[in-house]
């Protein structure tokens, strides 16, 4: 027989029996080996059948014998149970017995050239030993892979090809050989992917490994292999593809969206563009990804949103902080015998109510809201003091506010010992609210432009300057204006909280007491008669006497009013003993006498508890 596996001339007649006489001296040799005692010497004879068995069935398939493929199939099935005896060996004996079968059958893979199973198996035994390879040896397995990838390279069959492909991806899809080379396992890569069948599952697989381990050391390689996932996924329409992009797309988002947020983002935004092409999946990697993205800790890195800080509230015996805190709110409402506060505190929230601070230190930084409210002995804040919210109210020592303070809401009701505003004082758009600052007399021209302004009780604050703007409404009750602004005309006009017009607020006189009664609103017929004079309204109004006397000073009048949607208005007329003018005084509407309504406007529920020698 040639060495193509021809039958020759000379072979035709007398070649048959010789090899079949191989055949049984193998059979006899094999038959002689117990596999149970001697499994090596045993799968080295079913190699050597094999090959007796695969030179007959070329003879037989050359002459036209019908017993060829029945041979044939002999033929494999030895050398399958040889590769099958040398791998029941102890796992030290086993791959070198492996490797010998193979290296037996390669040779006689190399001869039969017209019998591709002999091929088939020689491949499909080097990929079983590597699969167990790669788990144990990887430098071995590297050598086995690049034999088998040679054997292919040399037999030049398609299925020997897609045994390597198929093998190197399996290798690949183990993370401790790909990263072992790198390099080596993005060459082999590329390979298999040039390779590939119908059977794309494992060179995914080995992909998304390699992807996972590439993201965190080259994100542009990590970028290129994902596209080439993406690619394929168009190309073919795999579901599959499209899954394991989605999936390598998310890993590489939780990489990089701490460096890179920019990028992650534009990320998330390509896989929510393709998650209706993957479905349940899709939504899943979507909530995934998007959930990365908005990670506190991340968006704090990416500068999108401030550190995490906690809060922080003092117990009511503290009576100092200490340095450095940094907290999302500062709260010593409880303390009211704090005094001093550390140096370099930061804070979003800085609640001080009530407590004994005199004083705050000029490196205090509050971001949104200071609230001093109600701190008797506060005299000074920092310079330059910057916040969203200052809320001072009832704060009677502080007599100054600080250079350069900067807000958006300042609140300085009851500030009674405040006399004036700093000029450089700045207030974006927001409320200036200056209740009850008695000592006030003038405004800054600077401030603003304002949303609201609330003058009430501001007695010596006679004029708004022409540069200070209101958007929204102005509060002049108690105020020293006595006309509207002409800058302002048309502003919301309020007198202690209520809304009136500029003609109560201005024009009382004008007013009637039928007008006042017709009011629905309660709050405001109440300041229509406050503008308009109780004394003038009870007489205009014809008030219903309840009760008359006298006393020392003269006659006094018990009246009353019913008010619609209101309780009775009842009033005591007297006349004061140093001036002998007449007033009109307030009174609950259950007093039925003149007596009783004097005595509760000197703080007696009982009249006759009220005994004064005498009245001033």
């Amino acid at each position: 027989m040639s060495r193509s596996g021809n039958v020759t001339a000379s072979e035709a007649t007398g070649g048959r029996a010789p090899l079949e006489q191989t055949v049984t001296t193998r059979r006899s040799e094999l038959d002689g080996i117990s596999r149970a005692t001697a499994p090596r010497a045993w799968a080295a004879a079913q190699v050597r059948l094999g090959s007796a068995l695969f030179e007959l069935a070329a003879f037989y398939r050359v002459a036209g014998d019908a017993g060829a493929q029945r041979v044939l199939y002999q033929g494999r099935s030895a050398l399958q149970a040889a590769l099958e005896a040398a791998g029941e060996l102890s796992p030290a004996d086993r791959a070198t017995a492996q490797q010998q079968v193979l290296a037996d059958i390669r040779p006689l893979a190399d001869r039969q050239r017209d019998e591709p199973a002999l091929r088939v198996v020689w491949a499909t035994g080097v990929s079983a030993l590597l699969g167990k390879l790669v788990r144990s040896d990887l430098a071995h397995a590297a050598r086995i892979l690049d034999d088998l990838k040679a054997g292919a390279g040399a037999m030049d069959d398609p299925k020997v090809w897609t045994i390597w492909t198929q093998a190197a991806c399996e290798c690949l899809a183990n993370p401790v050989y790909v990263a072992a080379d790198l390099g080596r396992a993005l060459s082999e890569l590329a390979e298999a992917k040039a390779r590939l069948d119908r059977a794309r599952s494992p060179w995914l697989r080995a992909a998304m490994t390699i992807h996972d381990l590439l993201v965190a050391r080259d994100e542009a390689a990590a970028g290129a292999l994902r596209d080439e996932i993406k690619a394929l996924a168009q190309a073919e329409q795999d579901d599959d593809a499209w899954r394991v992009w989605a999936d390598t797309t998310t890993d590489a988002i939780r990489q990089i969206r701490s460096t890179d947020y920019p990028k992650a983002r534009a990320l998330l935004a390509e896989l929510t563009a393709r998650a209706g092409q993957l479905g349940y999946h899709g939504k899943r990697v979507v909530m995934t990804a998007r959930g990365l993205i908005q990670d506190r800790e991340v968006k704090r890195a990416a500068g999108l949103i401030g550190e995490t800080l906690h809060p922080l509230m003092l117990a009511a015996e503290a009576t100092a902080t200490g340095d450095g805190l940094r907290v999302s709110r500062l709260d010593a409402s409880k303390a009211s015998n704090l005094a001093t506060l550390g140096r370099g505190i930061h804070c979003r929230e800085l609640i001080l109510t009530g407590t004994a601070i005199a004083t705050l230190p000029d490196d205090v930084q509050v971001v949104q809201r200071l609230d001093v409210s109600a701190c008797s002995r506060l005299e000074r804040l920092p310079d330059n003091l910057k916040v969203g919210q200052l809320i001072a109210r009832d704060c009677v020592a502080l007599g100054a506010l600080p250079a350069g303070l900067c807000v958006s809401y300042l609140d300085l009701t009851g500030c009674t010992a405040l006399a004036a505003l700093p000029a450089d004082l700045v207030i974006r758009k927001g409320r200036l609210s200056l209740r009850g600052c008695v000592r006030l007399a003038a405004l800054p021209p600077g401030i603003g432009p304002l949303a609201q302004l609330d003058l009430s009780g501001c007695l010596n604050i006679t004029a708004v300057p022409p540069t200070i703007s209101v958007t929204a409404w102005i509060d002049v009750g108690g105020s020293g204006l006595t006309t509207m602004p002409p800058h302002l005309a048309g502003l919301a006009i309020r007198w202690r909280g209520v809304p009136i017009d500029a003609r109560i607020a201005f024009r009382p006189e004008t007013l009637d007491a039928r007008e006042i009664l017709a009011e629905p609103n309660a709050e405001r017929r109440r300041v229509m008669m406050e503008r308009f004079g109780l004394h003038r309204f009870m007489q205009d109004a014809k008030a219903q006497v309840l009760d008359q006397d006298r006393d020392a000073s003269g006659p006094r009048r018990l009246l009353r009013i019913e008010l619609a949607g209101d309780e009775p208005l009842v009033c005591v007329s007297v006349v004061c003993p140093s001036t002998q003018r007449q007033f009109m005084l307030r009174v609950p509407p259950t007093i039925a006498t003149c007596r009783q309504a004097i005595a509760w406007t000197a703080g007696f529920d009982n009249p006759d508890d009220y005994r004064p020698t005498v009245e001033t």
